[in-house]
């Protein structure tokens, strides 16, 4: 077919003047709001004192956090672009053969096509920063530890409290693997240990030995 009906070269004029365009607009929006560079959150090529410096933090920060609304967005419709991109492909999208070594040296591989990942309900895009990444894992551990103090003892969601600690600290699932395998290993030596230990302190009529004493001597008692 015609490749216009699909793309279509669009000319651009020169750039040459428009950033001074830009600039001498964004001159006049700052003074017609009366911001200065501190309040903008934007450095002058001058000292400043301290408590200037403090307020160019904060007001630094105040920007970006208006930003970040806009800059997530951003990253939404191109990560939902890209996934309808994919969906639209189909079977046309080459299968892909990957290779993984595992902890123990051995290479695993297996051949990635559309018919592994498609799916009937659809993928859906995530968009979170970094920070509130780091908030989240934060708050998760402090309500684990929480609830961890009402089960003392309780195996079950030790094991469970130790696997939400190694998904925060983004272990490749082979490393989560040797991490629960070695603690594993070590639970049941400390098992076997106290069983052992148990045993030795139990007499054959069933009750338990009594604690070990040390022998002492007694000297003669002298007689008139």
């Amino acid at each position: 077919g015609d490749p216009k009906t699909i793309i279509q070269h669009v000319e651009i004029p020169q750039l040459a003047n428009e950033i001074e365009n830009l600039n001498f607009v964004t001159t006049i929006a700052e003074k017609a709001s009366s911001a200065t560079a501190i309040v903008q959150g934007v450095t002058q090529p001058k000292q400043i004192t301290l408590g200037e410096v403090t307020l160019l933090d904060a007001n630094a920060t105040k920007v970006i956090q208006s930003m970040a609304l806009f800059y997530r967005q951003n990253w939404l419709d191109l990560g939902t672009k890209y996934i309808k991109l994919l969906e639209a492909m189909g079977d046309e999208i080459e299968a892909v053969r990957l290779y993984k070594a595992g902890y123990r040296g051995n290479v695993f591989t297996r051949e990635i096509g559309p018919a592994d990942w498609r799916s009937k309900a659809g993928w859906s895009c995530e968009v979170i920063s970094k920070k509130d990444k780091a908030e989240q894992n934060l708050d998760q551990i402090q309500n684990l530890e929480g609830v961890k103090s009402q089960f003392p003892g309780n195996n079950t969601f030790d094991e469970i409290y130790k696997k939400k600690l190694l998904d925060i600290v983004n272990l490749t699932p082979d490393e989560k693997k040797q991490v629960m395998d070695e603690e594993k290993k070590n639970m049941e030596m400390e098992a076997k240990l106290a069983t052992q230990q148990s045993m030795l302190n139990i007499n054959p009529n069933g009750g338990t030995n009594p604690p070990a004493t040390t022998p002492t001597a007694t000297p003669p008692m002298a007689t008139a």
